[in-house]
């Protein structure tokens, strides 16, 4: 008897060891054995949102240092409730209320490698009210859209937060105001989505919405530069670089010279003005304009340069079909040429090409017999010749097209203009010098005074004057 107990007391101790070792061998069967080298994945979190009888577990990615995928498990006490994962969110059903549960969530790369992270959580103690209805309304701004809703009420007193989604994704959760700016949306495009009010023990009460945003508005064409690239005497030309459209409209170019509008409607880069004034400013504006209203501007400023000055009696006196003489201490005449501008413009300066003396040169308003202004001149060049032509600046005087002027000068010598043509009394006159028409001559004897005879066959001279045209 006494051995019999013996021996049943040491099998009870065999079996002791026995089972313990057993429970190790099959652990190890079920863990792999790491390859070396093998690093196994990084650590990660565990959130579990508890409701009555059932809990979602979510947690963050494990990143493997090797690379290598994850699969995760899901052990609940010391029960496996899920194997090989691929997702990072489970749902354990079945639990009961008031319950306290424990937990972890195992990643394995495959190969060994393993990392845990457990959990913790309490069942509700008694079935969990969602959230209240609530309203939902959308305000759009062109490509931005800004969500709002009323206060969702939990009946349990619970505090209720929102999720928000967009196209079926959730775009952002937690949120605890009422109101949610969606920006950067495509122009022109219908958006649905839901606000997802929550009380953190899985109540929840879900509201949709939809809204289009707005028409994409119209860009403008972009900058471009403008600029002077040549200027000819009253001639400007000006070009510009192309002003690209950031919506692809079609671009033209309108030009403004000093606020008016000169040419619209271009779709070239090169314009030019030949109506310009001498000796002015000018503000150019080139604006690029798209079908839509959008519109780009630049703009420069030039002078343009002082208008050529004529003389025009000594062109006519240097004509090849006239003979020239010279006549000294013949007694005192007023005379000159009779004129009318082919086009507007100034006299600037009235002179003379006389021998040494001081001399009256008067600029006459011929349908009037008026005298418009006059100047003193003095010759008195150093060699005596008489063929010194001397010219003084008067206050401008505008003078215009086809009005009919005279320049004349109280002398007593002069030269004579007549024709080559030897014997014979040929008209001269009238004869367009530059922008100048003489139209005939004439003179008086004595004292200072308009002329009173006129001729078309010779003149005397010289009365000169200096033109300056308008352009």
């Amino acid at each position: 008897m006494k051995n019999q107990n013996l021996f049943s007391f040491k099998l009870i101790l065999h079996v002791f060891w026995i089972i313990p070792l057993l429970f190790i061998i099959n652990s190890c069967k079920d863990k792999k054995d790491p390859e070396p080298g093998n690093k196994p994945p990084g650590k990660f979190t565990v959130s579990v949102v508890p409701s009555d009888t059932s809990a979602i577990l979510g947690w963050t990615e494990a990143i493997d240092p090797d690379g290598d995928a994850i699969k995760y498990a899901v052990v609940l006490g010391d029960t496996e409730k899920a194997t090989s994962l691929e997702a990072t969110n489970y749902t354990i059903n079945s639990l009961e209320l008031a319950t306290s549960y424990n937990g972890k969530i195992i990643a394995s790369d495959g190969k060994g490698g393993f990392s845990e992270a457990a959990f913790i959580f309490e069942t509700n103690k008694k079935t969990n009210s969602p959230p209240e209805d609530f309203t939902v309304s959308s305000v759009v701004n062109a490509n931005e859209a800004t969500i709002s809703w009323t206060e969702s009420n939990d009946p349990d007193g619970d505090v209720v937060t929102y999720d928000l989604e967009l196209g079926g994704t959730i775009i952002t959760t937690g949120l605890t105001n009422l109101t949610h700016k969606l920006t950067d949306l495509e122009y022109n495009t219908s958006y649905t989505g839901k606000v997802i009010a929550k009380d953190g023990k899985g109540g929840m009460k879900e509201k949709a919405y939809n809204f289009e945003t707005d028409s994409k508005p119209n860009s403008p064409p972009g900058s471009f530069t403008a600029k002077l690239d040549n200027l000819k005497s009253n001639t400007a030309y000006i070009s510009w670089t192309t002003a690209i459209d950031p919506d692809g409209d079609a671009v033209t170019y309108s030009i403004e010279r000093n606020g008016t509008v000169q040419a619209s409607g271009l779709t070239g880069n090169s314009t030019k003005f030949n109506d310009l004034l001498y000796s002015t400013n000018y503000n150019i504006t080139v604006k690029a304009s798209d079908d839509k209203g959008g519109e780009s501007s630049d703009s420069f400023s030039f002078s343009t340069l002082a208008a050529p000055s004529e003389l025009p009696v000594t062109l006519f006196s240097n004509a090849t079909n006239l003979i020239e003489t010279h006549f000294k201490n013949q007694g005192d005449f007023e005379f000159g040429l009779e004129f009318e501008p082919i086009k507007d413009g100034t006299i600037t300066a009235l002179g003379a090409k006389l021998c040494i003396g001081d001399y009256l040169i008067t600029l006459w308003d011929v349908a009037a017999t008026k005298e418009i202004t006059r100047v003193a001149v003095s010759i008195n060049n150093s060699d005596k010749s008489c063929d010194f032509l001397h010219m003084e600046d008067i206050t401008p005087v505008a003078v215009k097209k086809g009005v009919k002027y005279m320049v004349t000068v109280n002398a007593n010598n002069w030269y004579n203009y007549k024709s080559t043509i030897s014997g014979a009394l040929i008209d001269i006159l009238p004869v367009t010098k530059g922008n100048i028409k003489f139209t005939r001559y004439g003179y008086k004897s004595g004292p200072k005074g308009f002329p009173t005879t006129f001729l078309l066959t010779r003149f005397a001279g010289i009365a000169e004057f200096k033109f300056v045209p308008d352009h």
